[in-house]
């Protein structure tokens, strides 16, 4: 938090889900939904089954705070 009360995030792009840590993606991700674990996103995104739309849509975003 800033002395303002308010907190302060940054925003990174990365160019897929194998530049971040499996274990920092599942603590987000939690257990509840399998197909949102690293595992699963690598995947797709290893066997070419996640396709992307646009140059955006190519990158995973992490919100830092």
């Amino acid at each position: 938090m800033t002395a303002g009360g308010t907190a302060s995030l940054s925003l990174h792009l990365v160019d897929g889900i194998g530049q971040i840590a499996a274990a920092d993606w599942d603590a987000c991700a939690g257990e509840a939904n399998p197909f949102l674990s690293h595992a699963f996103l690598a995947a797709l995104e290893t066997s070419g089954a996640a396709q992307h739309i646009a140059d955006l849509a190519n990158r995973a975003a992490l919100i830092l705070g």
